[in-house]
């Protein structure tokens, strides 16, 4: 094993260790553990035999899993025992205990421990090391899907996004941006900021079902990383829709102008309503192109036929609305009328959608989903809520 400089190496110390020896140690103990994978691979990559290669590669694995572990406790050494009980004692190791007692974050900490700069380019690559990634005990073989399978089941539920253009992303270590400038005096001015939220899912995936993956390419169970990335795409469209935490969305943001509905029983209602509520921007000076995002029950009615031809509600309302219509699943009814640009309002995205690596649980791996964002409201009166 590797001798690093270390007063206590070897021997049982006859006192309690400093922090910094601590510290100390604990490196120690990381690269042990990476010396004994390489070790392990080594000699598995030396033979053709396939129990013995099988159980190689296993051991292997279960020492990556230990570098987590203490890599995490790297980072928060000096955390008191009280401090650290909860759910996840067995993290400490496999019996459950900590170098000072169980070693776990609670859900508050870790989603706070994740709040790290990240960058993402559409058609580049993740800047994965701030996710934690680094430390996951498999290869990019099970990324690439837990990926694949988050933005697939995002892109089936997120409507904000197809309604409003997006700036960014810009990284996770935007918080707020800037507004501009009020003059609260004569001669005195101030910007205000608007704070960008950050939004996280975690999920479980069993270590078995992952390991069997990439030993034998057994199909990988992908149910947890997509109602994670459902769950959180429908916070999103909460927060773009509703708000949140003293920040108002498309539907309650002082300013907007709003329309009735009537019902829509009988087929034309949807397009008399509808051109009532383009008229109503199109004389507050927002000529077009619209959007159009509606409860599920009264995006459906659109499908209906006219009884004197083949053209649908759908069809006809498309003539009208250029923009998008979108069917918004948050929404119990009406919708949303807006005029398309960013001039009027956009997502500012901080992080875009990611996986990120929590560490191991009792039974297999904890990740993460998050993101950070802010609708960004700049001329209210472009939107019409249909009441």
């Amino acid at each position: 094993m590797p001798e690093f400089v270390n007063p206590f190496s070897g021997k049982i110390p006859d006192r309690k260790l400093t922090l910094e020896e601590l510290i100390r140690a604990i490196r120690l103990n990381i690269a042990a553990e990476h010396e004994a994978v390489h070790l392990y691979m080594a000699h598995a990559d030396a033979t053709d035999h396939p129990l013995a290669k099988k159980v190689l590669i296993d051991i292997a694995n279960e020492e990556r899993v230990h570098v987590g572990k203490l890599s995490r406790l790297r980072r928060d050494p000096h955390r008191r025992r009280s401090e650290v009980a909860g759910r996840g004692e067995s993290r400490g190791g496999r019996n459950g205990r900590g170098i000072n007692g169980p070693f776990v974050r609670s859900q508050r900490e870790r989603r706070a421990y994740y709040r790290l700069p990240a960058e993402f380019v559409k058609g580049g690559p993740m800047a994965n090391k701030y996710l934690g990634r680094e430390g996951a005990p498999f290869g990019d073989e099970v990324w690439a899907a837990l990926d694949a399978a988050m933005m697939e089941a995002a892109k089936s539920q997120l409507a904000g996004r197809r309604l409003l253009p997006l700036e960014g992303p810009y990284g996770l270590g935007l918080k707020a941006i800037p507004l501009p400038e009020e003059e609260i005096a004569s001669g005195m001015f101030v910007s205000r900021t608007l704070p960008l939220v950050f939004l996280v899912e975690e999920f479980e995936m069993p270590l078995r079902d992952i390991a069997a993956f990439e030993r034998d390419g057994l199909a990988l169970n992908l149910r947890p990383v997509a109602d994670a990335a459902i769950a959180l795409a429908r916070k999103e469209d909460e927060l773009l829709f509703y708000g949140a935490a003293g920040q108002p969305g498309l539907l309650n943001a002082p300013g907007v102008q709003k329309s009735k509905l009537s019902d829509w029983g009988q087929i034309g209602a949807a397009v008399d309503d509808l051109i009532k509520a383009v008229t109503a921007l199109d004389e507050a000076g927002f000529h077009g192109p619209y959007a159009l995002g509606l409860a599920p029950a009264r995006y459906n009615l659109l499908f209906r036929r006219y009884p004197d031809g083949p053209m649908t509600e759908l069809e006809h309302v498309r003539t009208l609305i250029t923009g998008g219509i979108v069917k918004v699943p948050i929404l119990k009814d009406g919708g949303v009328l807006l005029a398309v640009g960013r001039q009027f309002a956009s997502i500012v995205l901080g992080q875009d959608m990611h996986v990120g690596f929590i560490g191991p649980d009792e039974e297999g791996l904890e990740f993460v989903v998050s993101e950070s964002l802010a609708l960004y409201l700049k001329v209210p009166a472009s939107v019409c809520v249909l009441e």
